[in-house]
């Protein structure tokens, strides 16, 4: 559902449509933009990882280090939270500032 469809729907919405209608568009705002994906992918690259694999629930260092990084890279754009940076690899908010918080700490 593109964001004028949802929109022009939640326009004409019922009270019983409208929770549905929300619901979607909490989901809609929790993707990650697209500079984000793109970011990863450069990471990805550059670590010689799968994107799927960073994503994943492995715990193997070198694809903690990748998400590390590209937590790291992603803060420093200034641009995101946390919240997003964190749906971009599939990682609570928590995680993504406990990496942060790593890193910092360790300079």
């Amino acid at each position: 559902m593109t964001d004028r469809e949802l929109i022009e729907k939640l326009a004409v919405a019922t009270p019983e449509q409208m929770g549905e209608l929300i619901r979607i568009a909490r989901r809609k705002v929790k993707q990650p933009p697209d500079e984000l994906e793109i970011l990863l992918d450069r990471v990805c690259r550059s670590h010689r990882k799968a994107v799927s694999e960073v994503k994943g629930k492995s715990k193997k260092q070198a694809l903690v280090n990748a998400r590390a990084d590209f937590i790291m890279k992603a803060f420093k754009t200034r641009r995101y939270t946390g919240e997003q940076i964190g749906n971009a690899i599939n990682r609570d908010n928590s995680t993504v500032l406990h990496h942060r918080n790593i890193k910092y700490h360790s300079r």
